[in-house]
């Protein structure tokens, strides 16, 4: 099977024992009159952890395939991850809120596991009321540096966008309508993201606008 993704051909292994894994999740939250801050983790240890390694003895089957990757097994491989999430509130109607996350995994054989997101980030300021709330974003990822070469990954550099939404909801008779539209990727950076198929960039500006209706 040719995957285009890593532009390898994948040959199975129905030999292959079944993934186990064992998981451990972790959660505070501390909140004090406007101020909130929490923390999340968790941590995977996964047994037989299937993944294609190259096999340079056989040749590609697809016409401009880099080589050929077969399913085996490592012993074990880990993966970890961590978000600390904050918010304060200034007001009934205006807040700021943030979100930081760092990802982890790496296989017995002491190589990085491929498709790890890199440090994140997101920061909005938002206002709200009953019947409208606008807010703005900034989002973004830091450079990869813990990307797999191993397993044919490749390094996704740092990118931060802008995005601006609003919402509003108002009422027909006794139904409810919310109407939310706004602009994504405000200064239309040319950006990819570690999952993004080939590093093709991803949408620049854009306006969007859906309309929901909720039977009351």
């Amino acid at each position: 099977m040719f995957n285009s993704f890593d532009n390898y051909d994948y040959i199975g292994n129905p030999t292959l024992k079944n993934e186990k894994a064992v998981e451990i999740n972790a959660k505070a939250n501390y909140h004090n009159n406007k101020f909130h801050l929490g923390i999340e983790s968790s941590y995977f240890y996964i047994m037989d952890y299937i993944i294609g390694e190259l096999d340079s003895n056989l040749s590609a089957m697809t016409i401009g395939a880099n080589g050929v990757r077969v399913y085996n097994a490592l012993s074990h491989a880990t993966i970890f991850d961590v978000y600390i999430n904050s918010s304060y509130k200034f007001s009934n109607t205006i807040a700021i809120n943030g979100t930081v996350g760092y990802n982890y995994g790496k296989g017995s054989n002491d190589e990085n596991l491929p498709l790890i997101k890199p440090f994140s980030y997101m920061a909005e300021l938002n206002y709200s009321t009953n019947k409208f709330n606008v807010a703005m974003q900034l989002e973004g990822n830091g450079n990869q540096s813990r990307y797999s070469s191993f397993y044919g990954e490749d390094e996704t550099a740092s990118y931060a966008i802008l995005n601006l939404n609003f919402g509003n909801v108002f009422y027909v008779k006794e139904d409810k309508f919310i109407l939310k539209y706004g602009i994504e990727n405000i200064l239309d950076s040319n950006y990819s993201t570690y999952a993004d198929w080939n590093n093709i960039p991803r949408r620049g500006r854009n306006f969007y606008m859906n309309l929901s209706f909720i039977l009351m």
